[in-house]
């Protein structure tokens, strides 16, 4: 585990950790396109995966009566096969973001940088 590699050597642990709330559901679809390219799937493929997500709509039932449809703009859909590998993707790709921004914490003076572990 990583936190016993550090104490291993006497340095200091830090964990913070992160609320992942309806993260399927704020999945922003133009960055998953984009990161489908950056991870150079086929054109084919995420044409196809585009087209699962276009005009993406829904209604929602409350004591058995419909509500009117609505767009659905974000996130990848729940119970979709595919969703836990896009999200996963997303997710990679946003960390790496984060570790080129050099990202960490700020508490006052203390400022902890993010540790990523080489792969």
């Amino acid at each position: 585990m990583l936190a016993e590699k550090f104490l291993a050597k006497n340095q200091k642990v830090f964990c913070a950790f992160m609320e992942l709330e309806k993260a399927y559901d704020r999945v922003d679809r133009d960055m998953l396109w984009q990161t489908l390219n950056v991870f150079m799937l086929s054109a084919g493929l995420i044409q196809a995966l585009k087209s699962l997500y276009r005009d993406s709509s829904a209604c929602v039932r409350i004591n058995g009566v419909y509500s009117d449809w609505f767009g659905i703009h974000k996130g990848v859909r729940q119970g979709c096969v595919a969703s836990p590998w896009l999200f996963n993707l997303f997710m990679d790709s946003c960390l790496e973001n984060l570790k080129v921004e050099e990202c960490g914490l700020r508490m006052g003076d203390l400022t902890i940088k993010m540790p990523f572990v080489r792969r």
